[in-house]
């Protein structure tokens, strides 16, 4: 950790593992950089590119917030180099975490879809019971 390259070799080793981290998320750089500007980070694309290619240091705020948004933790982005590129375990494990998020919005859905459902069934059946009463009535 003597050596003068060190910070250099770090920003980029973070860079590249960013870099890895988000392509295995399924986000562009685009998409990372407007997810973080959503979250009050300043970011547009060529900030992400440049924090992939090491030529600017990403603070720890943004690692942390850009960890979230990829899903993984702020610590697989310090990953030592090497440990993360080509981890295809990690890859398959960041494919079944966004399956699992994206099967969590569904069911979601489906249940907003189900609740809205119930109450349509509710109201038609109070419907027809004031038509059978007032068909009784009239009857």
């Amino acid at each position: 950790m003597n050596s003068p390259d060190y910070p250099t070799d770090f920003n980029r080793s973070v860079g590249q593992n960013l870099q890895v981290l988000r392509k295995a998320a399924g986000l562009s750089q685009t998409d990372l950089a407007e997810a973080l500007s959503a979250r009050g980070l300043p970011f547009m694309q060529q900030t992400v590119l440049k924090v992939e290619k090491g030529s600017r240091p990403l603070k720890l705020e943004e690692a942390a917030t850009a960890a979230d948004v990829i899903g993984v933790t702020i610590s697989d982005l310090f990953t030592a180099p090497g440990e993360v590129s080509g981890g295809e375990s990690l890859r398959q494990l960041l494919i079944a975490y966004n399956r699992e998020r994206a099967a969590e919005v569904e069911v979601k859905r489906a249940e907003e879809a189900l609740q809205e459902a119930q109450e349509r069934l509710t109201n038609m059946r109070a419907e027809r019971h004031a038509f059978e009463e007032a068909s009784r009535k009239n009857g």
